[in-house]
């Protein structure tokens, strides 16, 4: 018997060893199935937990044909299901001539669109989410497809750097970019048919990494990265209306910073056309849409932040810039003012008091009188739409503890506000590194 062969031994349906295999596998079945009737129980409102401690085995020789199925899993469609509430469309902008971008709750599946963006690794073997929801509703077909058009576009990558083989002067460098062409690249779209999964009639299976998040900065290109060439792609194969869910999460659920922003962003800038040569307008509706309300809320607040900050009519400014700058005036000088105000010397005036410590003006008269919550929590100004002057919808949100319950500013405060604090990311007060000089300043403190 020669090392690493599998020895194979029988015994009959009376040994004992027989009788003690078939009880312990009898009994690993049934504690698999009650721990799944119990998470079923916890799960379904409409089960009682009571009876499911029963050990009858009437129906067992039947449940362990399969032994990891859940316990209701084939009579789903005779119990009652809990209906899932679509909100429809939340958010909507019109972008004019080059289309419309809108923000919906609902089923991506249902959607019917040209294509519907569905996101995989580069394995194409995705272990949660919308990708492996849409490769279980489409079987074996979808599958086949999906790895013949990958392997054709791995193929068309090899050629084309085959193609430009004398360029590569060192033969390690050109093993190394035929290792990466012989890979799904990032961004990639592989076009399949639905086979009847969605109401779209493409499916564009995008390749995701399999997580973003090395550092928030880096998470952020990747994401930008990926559903940059996957719009362009879809741009520049005719398609006029695309689903996009959220595809930010990857397989290990890793979301890039600002990832909703990110994703409407690089939809305006596609269906614009800002970052080709020569822009195609194929590309005028893209639906951001997902089953979890929150995720579909985020996509609306990000959808009204982004038109706020790309849609020329809807950009804001602060409303004592507004005024400002609607109240300006050319003023003209005379030729002796511009003259004295380029001497070279500096004006000064006699002092008739004496000059005293700095420290201690400080320390006495002006340092009990700074620290004030209304000096400190100054409101943020209004801010106003600049082409009409209307208050904007987007607003800063209000700071507690100021004085009169002021929420905004409309016009610049007479009292100047702490110049040795700001507000950091977080909305907390901190100290600046670099303070504005208080004693050469000619405002007043108290």
């Amino acid at each position: 018997m020669g090392v690493g062969s599998l020895v194979c031994r029988h015994f009959g349906s009376c040994s004992f060893l027989q009788r003690r295999l078939k009880t312990v596998l009898e009994r690993a079945t049934r504690q698999q199935l009650d721990w799944n009737r119990k998470i079923e129980s916890h799960a379904d409102p409409n089960v009682d937990a009571s009876s499911l401690n029963s050990t009858s085995t009437l129906s067992f020789r039947d449940d362990c044909k399969m032994p990891f199925q859940r316990r209701f899993q084939d009579n789903a469609q005779t119990r009652p299901q809990k209906a899932i509430k679509e909100l429809g469309t939340l958010e909507w902008v019109d972008i004019g001539p080059f289309g419309k971008i809108s923000a919906v709750h609902g089923d991506p599946l249902q959607q019917a669109t040209d294509a519907l963006l569905v996101p995989v690794p580069p394995n194409l073997v995705p272990t949660m989410g919308l990708g492996l929801r849409v490769l279980e509703l489409g079987g074996k077909s979808l599958t086949s497809a999906l790895v013949k058009r990958a392997k054709t576009l791995v193929t068309k990558q090899l050629d084309a750097l085959h193609a430009t083989k004398d360029e590569y002067k060192d033969q390690a460098d050109f093993k190394h970019a035929e290792y990466a062409a012989s890979r799904l690249e990032m961004g990639s779209v592989i076009l399949t048919p639905t086979f009847g999964v969605a109401k779209a009639t493409l499916l564009a299976f995008v390749v995701t990494p399999f997580f973003w998040q090395t550092s928030p900065r880096e998470a952020s290109l990747k994401l930008r990265h990926t559903i940059k060439r996957a719009l362009e792609f879809v741009n520049e194969s005719e398609i006029s209306t695309v689903a996009c869910p959220q595809i930010a999460n990857a397989i290990y659920g890793y979301e890039p910073q600002n990832g909703y922003k990110i994703l409407i962003e690089e939809a305006h800038d596609a269906m614009l056309g800002l970052d080709s040569d020569e822009p195609k307008y194929n590309l005028n509706a893209v639906v951001f849409v997902d089953d979890d309300e929150q995720t579909a809320r985020n996509f609306s607040r990000a959808l009204v932040f982004v038109a706020h900050v790309k849609i020329p009519e809807l950009q804001t400014l602060p409303a004592p810039v507004y005024h400002n700058r609607q109240s300006e005036r050319l003023i003209e000088f005379d030729e002796s003012v511009l003259g004295f105000c380029k001497r070279a010397f500096r004006i000064t005036y006699k002092r008739y008091y004496p000059k005293g410590s700095k420290r201690k003006r400080w320390l006495r008269l002006l340092k009990p009188y700074v620290w004030r919550p209304f000096r400190a929590l100054e409101p943020p100004p209004l801010l106003l739409y600049k082409a009409t002057g209307q208050p904007a919808l987007l607003q800063h949100g209000p700071r507690p503890f100021y004085k009169n319950g002021v929420s905004h500013v409309h016009f610049p405060l007479l009292r100047p506000r702490m110049q040795g604090l700001q507000v950091g990311a977080n909305g907390q007060w901190k100290a600046r590194i670099r303070p504005e000089p208080i004693f050469t300043s000619t405002r007043s403190y108290y």
